[in-house]
């Protein structure tokens, strides 16, 4: 009896040291390993062995085998092909991506389901043009019903821009849903990210496309715009100066040579400054001895690219394609627009060259160097073009 009223007083004061906040959480935490069990266990039950079990094909057919039976079923070029089982259903189904031919672009998504011994069509997608071309399917149960969803998507871009659209297939419903990203490079005030398109009303499939996306979508969202990064430099430029071409610009100086990754066309050095034009881009301006680079200039249209620079002690000439030739006033940090002289107009400047005292523009004329590197310019007349970028004639005098 002693030694029993010993045990008996040990557990209990074992008992009444422990920490009530530690009897709590480890009862929250069993309270929540029975309820994920709970929650396993319902989900396995919604679907029956017997869905498991049935094989209207003989067997479960792997990848490999799944795309030899599509191209049994429709010939041309697999891409890929994933099978699959629904609920209620003991009917096999694969989800084919195929081309005509191995080096074609385009594609059509199929859905096959076997049916007496074969495959038939039970749906197809339109014609998809695709660059990339379309290789990867989804096939999910993105409801969570026993019952698959195909999604795949096509995208097409283009150095101006492009766009790319997640499509979604419901075949219990017959139901095709999509969501389309416009990117769009090619003018100043286009924005950094993508404009998203969807038409689809229905708040479930919406959610299966935003679900699906960043599995399939080809370029993946940039990272909101930081403005002091150098690689949105010319995001900033045009924020701060729109698509001007004559006037005082704004300038913002990065550290670091220039983080674009357009090719260049064009170099000036004038010993203490590196000037660079890029395709379908901007023209920058490297400080060597400082290490720090600004924009000098970037068309309001990437169509107007900059061709090639001629840099003298107090000018940068820019040579574009549409939009004449941009002087930069390197102390004054001014932009004039020449375009046209005596009632000659040069929109595209192929070459640029010093010659005694005339500047030669296009092998063709030429306009006296005194007044082509006059600070008032009241001789010339900037040409206003009609196109989009054209000149903007703030800060001008």
């Amino acid at each position: 009896m002693t030694g029993s009223g010993s045990k008996l007083c040990d557990a209990k004061q074992m008992s009444s040291d422990v920490d009530p906040s530690t009897l709590l959480e480890l009862a929250k935490g069993a309270s929540g390993f029975i309820r994920a069990i709970g929650r396993v266990i319902a989900r396995w039950a919604r679907r029956p062995i017997a869905f498991f079990l049935s094989s209207s094909a003989g067997v479960w057919p792997g990848k490999k085998a799944a795309e030899r039976y599509a191209f049994a079923t429709l010939g041309g070029s697999i891409v890929t092909a994933t099978p699959y089982r629904d609920l209620g259903n003991s009917h096999l189904r694969i989800a084919v991506i195929r081309k005509e031919f191995d080096k074609s672009h385009d594609s059509v998504v199929y859905l096959l389901e076997y049916f007496a011994g074969s495959f038939r069509i039970a749906w197809q997608s339109k014609r998809l043009f695709s660059i990339p071309p379309v290789t990867k399917l989804v096939v999910l149960d993105l409801d969570g019903d026993g019952k698959h969803e195909i999604s795949f998507a096509e995208a097409s871009f283009g150095t101006g821009g492009g766009s790319e659209t997640v499509w979604l297939y419901i075949p219990q419903r017959d139901k095709l849903a999509s969501a389309t990203w416009s990117h769009d490079w090619q003018n100043w005030n286009s924005s950094p990210h993508p404009k998203l398109q969807m038409k689809e009303s229905d708040p479930i499939l919406a959610r299966m496309l935003e679900k699906v996306a960043p599995k399939l979508r080809v370029r993946k969202l940039p990272s909101v715009p930081n403005l002091d990064d150098p690689l949105y430099a010319v995001v900033r430029w045009h924020k701060e100066n729109g698509p001007l071409t004559a006037g005082e610009i704004s300038v913002y100086e990065y550290e670091g040579k220039p983080a674009f990754e357009n090719s260049i066309l064009d170099e000036a050095n004038d010993g203490d400054s590196i000037y660079t034009a890029y395709f379908k881009g901007s023209v920058t301006c490297y400080d060597i001895r400082r290490n720090t680079h600004f924009v000098v200039w970037s068309p309001g249209w990437i169509y107007h690219w900059p061709q090639a620079l001629l840099v003298t002690p107090k000018f940068l000439f820019i040579q574009t394609r549409g939009q004449g030739i941009i002087r930069f006033d390197k102390s004054r940090r001014r932009l004039d627009q020449i375009a046209e002289f005596k009632g000659q107009r040069f929109y595209e400047v192929d070459s640029l060259c010093r010659s005694g005292q005339f500047f030669k523009i296009n092998e063709s004329f030429l306009i006296p160097s005194d007044l082509i590197e006059n600070e008032d310019w009241k001789k010339l007349i900037p040409f206003r073009a009609n196109t989009p970028g054209g000149n903007d004639k703030r800060n001008t005098k």
